[in-house]
């Protein structure tokens, strides 16, 4: 599947939509509901990673660092610092803030009602 993920990493609820090349360090402890699409690094350096994260395609994590919670990051980032408030969007080489963002999975749950 080419998938290399260090033992005891990931809390709960971590999903992989598509196979492909993923690799994390298992120094890393990174929280529960993540999502890793394909071309994601977090190398192993002991980063400390909040709940709630999703990584865009081709983002890499190089630094020992710490992100809060619900933390998005955008395609082809570097993220080489920590961004310890959380409920953000980062992106870019380097990854810098972009706006406010609450958990990415908010969005995706719909209520439905059928009279």
């Amino acid at each position: 599947m080419g998938f290399t993920i260090g033992y005891d990493v990931f809390g709960y609820g971590l999903t992989i939509p598509h196979y492909g090349t993923i690799v994390v360090g298992s120094s890393n402890k990174i929280g529960n509901y993540s999502v890793l699409q394909t071309s994601t690094c977090i190398s192993n350096n002991g980063k400390i990673i909040g709940d709630g994260l999703y990584c865009a395609t081709g983002v890499k994590m190089t630094s020992s660092i710490i992100l809060g919670n619900n933390i998005s990051v955008g395609a082809n980032s570097l993220v080489n610092k920590s961004f310890e408030s959380g409920n953000a969007l980062i992106g870019g080489v380097p990854a810098k803030f972009i706006k406010e963002k609450g958990e990415w999975y908010s969005g995706s749950v719909h209520e439905v009602r059928v009279n």
